[in-house]
């Protein structure tokens, strides 16, 4: 059941979704023609102008995906289409992890959008092999100046970020649910829960990597950041999948028990 929960969340966000991505794809055609064009003197205000406006687009897609996404959640779940959500033969969590997986998904795409929108561009201006050449550059600062070497960065970057998308949804789905408790301003309340919640996770993260700040702070004379930045990465982390199941729970607990769709 919960791959089918799945097919239908992707069937009813691919057409909005998708055509915020296409209009990344146009976007990113601009940019490139603008790049183009700052060679040329008499186009250089017109160049700058499109390349600001291809940053700020990308910004909004990322923006409006998020927001789509959680604006969905609580329209499907605690709205007037909540009756028929929950009425569903479906446990709970399995409503939850289909919103999560496919608001996992999506914002992954978008990210490779991104990304990949990003190096067409640089590409445009040069090649391949000055562009490996760069990389190498950043390699030997990361090792040098840091001390870590790039494939601990991106390992630690690219699991920092998939937590960090699973953690970012589940606790806008949490405030959501805690609003939803309320009689009324429920969307007040839920905007108030996120702040509570946000301020909650913080004084957990800092007390939770207290330790690691004793550590650096004992070690000043001869710390090594290469072997104080992992586990520090790693341990916040942990905190934020403990989080994460956390949140979880509660939301299901609320959906489970505290519904409340008058």
């Amino acid at each position: 059941m919960l791959s089918k929960l799945i097919k239908h969340e992707f069937n009813a966000t691919s057409k909005t979704l998708g055509i915020l991505h296409i209009a990344l794809f146009i976007t990113t055609i601009m940019g490139i023609i603008a790049i183009n064009l700052s060679k040329n003197d008499n186009y250089e205000y017109i160049s700058s102008l499109t390349l600001i406006i291809y940053v700020l687009i990308l910004i909004a897609v990322a923006v409006a995906v998020l927001i789509y996404l959680v604006v969905r959640f609580y329209r499907n779940l605690f709205t007037d289409e909540g009756y028929l959500m929950n009425t569903l033969p479906v446990k709970p969590s399995y409503l939850i992890f289909s919103k999560l997986i496919v608001s996992f998904v999506w914002s992954i795409i978008n990210f490779v959008c991104t990304i990949f929108s990003i190096l067409l561009l640089v590409l445009s201006q040069t090649s391949i092999a000055s562009f490996f050449d760069t990389w190498n550059e950043i390699t030997k600062y990361a090792w040098n100046e840091i001390g870590v070497s790039i494939s601990s960065l991106l390992f630690l970057g690219i699991l920092g970020g998939l937590v960090s998308i699973i953690y970012m949804f589940l606790m806008f789905y949490t405030s959501i649910a805690i609003g939803q408790t309320m009689r009324t301003h429920k969307v007040l309340f839920s905007m108030g829960a996120y702040v509570v919640l946000y301020i909650i996770s913080q004084i957990i993260s800092t007390m939770g990597l207290m330790p690691f700040g004793f550590f650096a702070l004992l070690q000043t004379d001869n710390l090594n950041i290469e072997t104080i930045f992992t586990p520090l990465m790693l341990s916040s982390y942990a905190i934020s999948i403990a989080l994460i199941v956390l949140y979880f729970f509660i939301t299901n607990y609320i959906i489970s028990k505290k519904l409340n769709l008058e």
